[in-house]
């Protein structure tokens, strides 16, 4: 993390960069020349001078979170959401992100504002804000002369909207044997008496355990999760009789 911090104090990002002179090394040349880069210099730095000190890092890449859509209630993420960022191997919690880049979090996280948070609602209802041309709230009709009425109105949308994303969510049903397998997997996770990180996915887990009695579940896991084709209930008292006799 210090290491992390001195890349975002006393480096500075910008996308308008020289081209490498001719015979230097791109990681020598943005830590001791120019001192500025974009995600990838920082990130493809810190990933070096970590593995130079015996400490285990890799070089990820991807988007960000994007921006958060309060009508759609989705992440959208642009290409200009393109990033570049570090995973580092922290015993006993697996690969962490962190993040060498100044003006973001070092230690990256994924947080959406709530649903109705300051300024949702005038993005839902535009028409419904305060200081309104008259002309928009002349085309509100008899809405504009009664401000009770506005206000039943306000309400009756809101709850519009918080029945539609309930219908919305009741239509996905999870399939019968998905929500076995998962708690079947947590309780496996408690037994091992460490749990899988947020950043680690269920083979590396499995590897960094190195226990056989994760294969089988591991792999019922990384089939519902990836590919859609969940066990049915047999299959997972299978799996928990497998395990119980292990």
């Amino acid at each position: 993390m210090a290491l992390t911090r001195h890349l975002q104090q006393n480096y500075h990002y910008s996308l308008q960069l020289p081209p490498v002179p001719a015979g230097r090394d791109p990681v020598d040349w943005f830590l001791l020349d120019v001192k500025t880069g974009y995600c990838e210099q920082f990130a493809t730095a810190e990933t070096l001078m970590l593995r130079h000190l015996g400490i285990p890092a890799r070089l990820a890449t991807g988007y960000a979170t994007g921006d958060y859509d309060p009508v759609l209630n989705q992440a959208v993420v642009r290409e200009h959401d393109a990033h570049a960022w570090v995973e580092v191997w922290f015993p006993g919690h697996g690969w962490v992100p962190v993040d060498p880049t100044p003006g973001v979090s070092p230690l990256a996280a994924t947080q959406f504002p709530s649903h109705w948070a300051a300024g949702g609602i005038a993005r839902l209802l535009p028409h419904l804000t305060i200081g309104a041309p008259g002309a928009v709230l002349g085309s509100l009709g008899a809405l504009a002369a009664i401000p009770p009425a506005i206000a039943i109105a306000l309400v009756a949308v809101l709850a519009f909207i918080w029945l539609r994303r309930r219908s919305w969510g009741a239509r996905v049903k999870p399939h019968p044997g998905e929500s076995e397998l998962l708690r079947l997997y947590e309780r496996l996770q408690r037994r091992m008496r460490r749990r899988r990180a947020p950043p680690e996915t269920p083979l590396e887990y499995e590897h960094a355990m190195d226990l056989p009695v994760l294969m089988d579940i591991t792999d019922a896991v990384n089939e519902g999760v990836y590919a859609g084709r969940w066990p049915d209930r047999a299959r997972v008292r299978e799996l928990e009789e497998q395990i119980s006799s292990r």
